[in-house]
């Protein structure tokens, strides 16, 4: 019985074990797979502050550009009229010939401002302010589509062309990287990111228009009981579809101080669901779980080691960076694998007396080979100096000095001609005493011979 109930046990605890495993080697913040963009014919999604595009899909294509000829006509707009808000105009028939599409249905014979004009083309997207606008500043439909050609030469657009202010005739030509030109400028345009971001904007009573609510036509910047697209992150830029360009949808994604790009063309469209709106908001959703700031380098890190001269208690010292580095990358990624570091440093060796925390040069910190930042490094301790290695080190200076070599070699053969002479005078006067003596002895043996 006891060894049945022992049986029990362990049978509970292996099956404990095998539902508690898969927690342990799940990796925790693991950055998750990029989503499909399958319904989408061209995407474009760059980090703003890197520049680097995460994603990216035909995005070089040549495609029909459809609504998104409004993100230039639009900048061009804000660009001219910055400082002609308040200006009237008295809208034609001239203004509105040609014009298609989704309309505000303003009458020939209104009087609006500039301003007016700017929120209904494009908060509202509605076309017939387009023309209007259009036709004020240039004269012509022919005469702006000159100046959105112009304007895109300027800002590096090299694969894109452009017709007319709406896309509705869907003649224009885009690639979503020329796009993303654009983009860049609108986004740098206080003016155009003020107006596509608003929600609502109240238009005045004129004599042919009722007061009339215009709602932002983006469906990611309207939240209502009827947007079921809303995204609190995105702000703009211009959204909308053509039967030939299909839907399409650019906005900017703001979170935690990092901002994204997203511009996707020619997604699917049907009466229960929008493609360019859901892959949007999966793009964004999927950035923001899926990236963070990530901690690449510790002050903690001893990076290397340079060689310390003039101290017997240590023979070298460890470098590092003073704080923490971080870089916005991918969530989960494996630091060993993925970070590599350059060192570059001041001095191949330091004489003691050293300090902890003195600049000794630079790391450069490298993601997949890219260049992420490059930072100042310091010695992690410090070294006394030993005396007695200074004073032979200064005695090996004064050794090597090329006076000081000079002069005693020079006292050495002074020295040794010295000695030498001075053997020589010893010499000499030995064998003048010896014959002085031989001499001395001669005659004394001489005479004792006589006697």
């Amino acid at each position: 019985m006891q060894r049945r109930d022992h049986l029990r046990t362990v049978l509970c605890i292996l099956l404990s074990l095998l539902f508690v495993f898969p927690l342990f080697v799940i990796p925790i913040g693991a950055a998750q797979e990029s989503p499909s963009t399958a319904e989408a014919t061209a995407v474009y999604f760059y980090h703003l502050q890197t520049g680097e595009a995460v994603l990216a899909k035909n995005e070089s294509t040549p495609l029909p550009a459809g609504p998104t000829v409004k993100l230039l006509a639009g900048l061009i707009f804000c660009e001219e009229y910055r400082y002609r808000l308040n200006e009237s105009v008295e809208v034609t028939d001239a203004m509105k010939k040609g014009v298609a599409g989704y309309q505000l249905k303003i009458k020939t014979g209104d009087t609006l401002s500039i301003e007016q004009l700017l929120y209904a083309a494009i908060c509202g997207s509605y076309n017939d302010a387009y023309y209007i606008l259009a036709n004020h500043l240039s004269g012509s439909i022919a005469g702006f589509s000159a100046r959105m050609n112009q304007r895109a030469g300027e800002l590096g657009v090299l694969h894109s062309s452009f017709v007319e202010p709406t896309g509705v005739e869907d003649a224009s030509i885009a690639t979503a990287t020329d796009l993303s030109k654009i983009a860049l400028a609108a986004y740098q345009n206080e003016l155009y990111m003020k107006i596509c971001t608003t929600p609502r904007y109240q238009m005045p009573e004129t004599l042919y228009l009722d007061s009339f609510l215009i709602s932002n036509r983006n469906a990611l910047i309207t939240s209502t009981s009827t947007t079921k697209y809303y995204n609190a992150k995105c702000r703009g830029m211009v959204a909308g579809s053509t039967s030939v360009a299909g839907s399409c949808v650019i906005t900017v994604a703001s979170h935690k101080g990092h901002e994204y790009i997203s511009i996707v063309m020619g997604a699917k469209e049907t009466a229960e669901s929008n493609g360019a709106y859901l892959l949007t908001n999966r793009l964004v959703d999927w950035i923001y779980r899926s990236y963070g700031e990530v901690e690449i380098l510790s002050p903690d890190t001893v990076l290397c080691k340079i060689p310390i001269m003039l101290s017997l208690m240590t023979t070298e010292i460890g470098i590092g960076v003073k704080e923490p580095v971080t870089a916005y990358l991918p969530l989960g990624l494996d630091l060993e694998k993925d970070i590599t570091y350059s060192i570059r440093l001041e001095h191949t060796s330091l004489e003691a007396p050293v300090t902890e925390g003195l600049f000794v040069g630079y790391v450069a910190i490298l993601y997949e080979g890219k260049l992420l930042e490059t930072v100042p490094i310091y010695t992690k301790s410090g070294a006394e100096r030993t005396a007695f290695m200074w004073r032979l080190q200064h005695m090996e200076e004064w050794l090597s000095d090329r006076r000081v070599l000079s002069g005693g070699i020079f006292f050495l053969v002074v020295l040794t001609g010295w000695i030498v002479t001075e053997q020589i005078v010893i010499r000499t006067r030995h064998k003048k005493w010896n014959r002085y003596f031989k001499k001395k002895r001669k005659n004394a043996k001489n005479d004792q011979n006589h006697q």
